[in-house]
């Protein structure tokens, strides 16, 4: 089985804003995780202006995986991490100045592998 999944939001010039597009992957049949997201940024974003960003993770039965570090990614650098809530969700609060590419990442552990 191969499907689309969402992996983070990108974020490019448009205008006197900020244009956001979606980032595409593809997970293949296993064991594994899957990062799916929610909480899509608007379509056009000021720069400086706050937009949230979120979703959850979850394995590809889909149950929810709650307590896994998830790491935020601004044009391929962490810029902050933390904890899926009891859920397996997380959400950050972000405000960016000039265009830029953002993602979600869970890294894998010992028993999920990473998304």
């Amino acid at each position: 089985m191969v499907a689309k999944k969402i992996i983070g939001a990108g974020i490019a010039v448009a205008g006197a804003g900020l244009a956001v597009y979606a980032v595409y992957n593809i997970w293949f049949k296993g064991k594994g995780t899957r990062m799916v997201v929610t909480e899509e940024p608007p379509g056009s974003v000021p720069p400086g202006q706050e937009f949230s960003f979120g979703g959850y993770l979850e394995d590809v039965e889909g149950n929810r995986l709650a307590g896994k570090a998830v790491e935020l990614y601004v044009n391929d650098e962490v810029v902050t991490s933390g904890t899926t809530d009891a859920v397996g969700g997380w959400d950050w609060k972000i405000v960016l100045d000039k265009s830029a590419v953002i993602y979600a990442k869970f890294l894998g552990d010992e028993e999920y592998r990473g998304c």
